[in-house]
């Protein structure tokens, strides 16, 4: 994250302001310490942490982490390096995540893995017949990958490839859809949205966000589809209404925003500027309306820390520690 920047100013929207009250400034309970350049995922049933393999540059190490005790529950080395490392999905008792590996001195090969949700285990493995890109999602009973010129269906039961779709642009985005497998959307370059039929993978609508940039999904939930636009400076995240087909701003500004969606919540983490006084609005929000309610603890927001996820009251987030990282936790009652 970078730090050799000037703060922004606020962008105006229609959305309400994060409360000003803060809340509660605690020492977090940290559950790992010294990672190095950590994924971290929530699941349902736990933390998901991919750090680097100690063994091998082009292998990775994932880890099944108690979300209350930091207890690592499952380990498993995998053979390449995650790719999109911001949608792994659960289907059919799975966690479905996409490597790269060597196949020769100069080129590489992805690979669809389902790993045993509790285990780790590898159940299915799909050589995939061309590179994957950002988006990975579970809708409609199948699990779909962005590939290079394609949506590439899988069956979840066998890890079959059923069928390719043709890309709704041709250079797409990002893939993303909701929990419950109802929704699928893509994003792709010029802010553009589409959302998928969740069995078939075609366009049944399309939209034209407000931004001009490429566009990412944060994720998906209670009808809405966050998005992440630009990189830098000209960064903006919208929230898009499936059930008005409206674009809505979120506020926030900063410098490049993350935006982690959980459950009914989302939460707006941002860096706005250098300096002991730089301060930025990091909330969280309800997802259905992007009304805040609360803003993140002193620690869990950025410089400082950067958050992954939130569930049942607890915030969990990353903080640097020299050249490594701690996965930390910490109550954020007024989320709820």
């Amino acid at each position: 994250m970078a730090l050799a920047h000037a703060p922004l100013r606020p962008k105006s929207s229609g959305e309400s302001p994060p409360p000003t009250t803060p809340a509660p400034s605690r020492a977090g309970s940290v559950l790992m310490r010294g990672l190095q350049v950590p994924i971290v995922w929530l699941g349902p049933g736990g933390l998901y942490v991919v750090t680097a393999s100690r063994g091998s540059p082009y292998e990775d190490t994932i880890r099944l982490v108690g979300p209350t005790t930091g207890r690592v529950e499952a380990r498993e080395q995998l053979p390449g390096l995650v790719v999109n490392w911001s949608h792994f999905v659960l289907s059919a008792g799975n966690l479905w995540v996409v490597i790269e590996r060597p196949n020769s001195k100069s080129s590489f090969t992805d690979d669809l893995l389902a790993l045993g949700a509790a285990d780790l285990h590898v159940r299915h493995r799909l050589v995939l017949p061309q590179p994957a890109e950002l988006g990975m999602a579970a809708a409609g009973g199948w699990v779909w990958v962005e590939g290079a010129r394609d949506l590439l269906k899988v069956a979840p039961g066998t890890g079959r490839l059923e069928s390719t779709v043709a890309l709704p642009a041709p250079s797409s985005g990002d893939l993303a859809s909701d929990r419950t497998g109802t929704v699928l959307a893509s994003v792709h370059f010029g802010d553009v949205l589409d959302l998928l039929n969740p069995s078939t993978g075609a366009v049944v609508a399309h939209y034209q966000g407000e931004q001009g940039d490429g566009a990412e999904i944060a994720g998906i939930a209670d009808g809405q589809v966050f998005t992440e636009t630009g990189i830098g400076h000209g960064s903006s995240v919208q929230r898009f209404d499936i059930g008005d087909r409206k674009f809505h701003q979120v506020y926030g500004w900063g410098y490049s925003p993350r935006l982690v969606v959980s459950g009914d919540r989302f939460l707006f983490n941002v860096y706005a500027g250098y300096g002991a006084r730089a301060k930025a609005p990091n909330y969280c929000g309800l997802a259905a309306t992007g009304q805040p309610l609360a803003t993140l603890p002193d620690q869990a927001a950025p410089p400082e820390g950067s958050a992954v996820g939130y569930a049942r009251g607890t915030l969990y987030y990353l903080t640097a520690s020299g050249t490594t990282y701690d996965l930390d936790r910490v109550g954020l009652p007024g989320c709820r």
